[in-house]
């Protein structure tokens, strides 16, 4: 599996509160570093990774939910088979955000994709603000 680098949709739609911190647990004992997987945090326009954390068991990765928090793991695992990268995600909302978390016409928006390593670029309609 791999996952491009993207920033999570910002806002919930039934609930209207908005997405503010990620969570991901890790699930992986035994996990070795040459299958990848590594999660990936990068820079704030999405095009240098700047940091990338195993998923070994037991980790907990926390961070910031905004229009420019980009992450992902873009290169494809290497696992053995029936080997997979487990993880549960959680998220935490509030009722708002700060101003300087949002982006000039992307108040609301879905998961916004980068194009990365080829892969076609996938980018979900915005909500303008």
């Amino acid at each position: 599996g791999l996952l491009d680098v993207h920033v999570d949709g910002n806002y919930h739609d039934l609930s209207g509160l908005n997405r503010r911190l990620n969570i991901l647990l890790y699930f992986n004992p035994g996990w070795k570093k040459s299958w990848g997987g590594e999660f990936g945090i990068y820079s704030n326009d999405g095009k240098k990774c700047v940091k990338k954390i195993e998923p070994i068991f037991n980790r907990t990765v926390i961070f910031s939910t905004t229009s420019t928090s980009f992450h992902g793991h873009p290169e494809p695992l290497k696992t053995p088979d029936l080997i997979s990268r487990k993880s549960i995600a959680m998220y935490y909302y509030t009722n708002g955000r700060p101003k300087h978390e949002i982006q000039e016409g992307l108040k609301y928006h879905s998961t916004l994709f980068k194009n990365t390593g080829g892969h076609v670029e996938k980018v979900c309609v915005a909500l303008m603000a």
